[in-house]
């Protein structure tokens, strides 16, 4: 896992050579995954509507619950190697309580 907001811009990531190495050794496993027998038996599951283009609520409870581990509001589970790694590079606010709003107290 390479800690990164999904926001980050492209240029970031292809000028940081350690960032973009582990960014290219991950994204591999990443994608591999959308072919796998595993993969498919969880997401491809029998349509509850008739339209194939209908907005699937289980399948992308599935995909939300199994690879966004930071940037869901209601649920953060995020592996301790990731959560420690995110604090080693300083990418946490030391002075953020979770379940606060975050905003610093000196913003007001």
């Amino acid at each position: 896992m390479v800690p990164l907001h999904p926001a980050t811009p492209a240029r970031d990531i292809c000028s940081n050579d350690i960032l973009f190495r582990d960014f290219e050794t991950t994204i591999c496993t990443f994608m591999d995954q959308w072919t796998s027998k595993a993969f498919r038996s969880r997401i491809c599951t029998r349509s509850n509507n008739a339209n194939p283009f209908a907005f699937s609520a289980v399948a992308d409870a599935l995909y939300a619950s199994t690879y966004i581990f930071v940037y869901r509001k209601a649920i953060a589970n995020v592996p301790t190697k990731l959560y420690n790694r995110l604090v080693s590079e300083g990418l946490l606010d030391p002075r953020h309580t979770i379940g606060t709003s975050g905003v610093p107290d000196y913003l007001g």
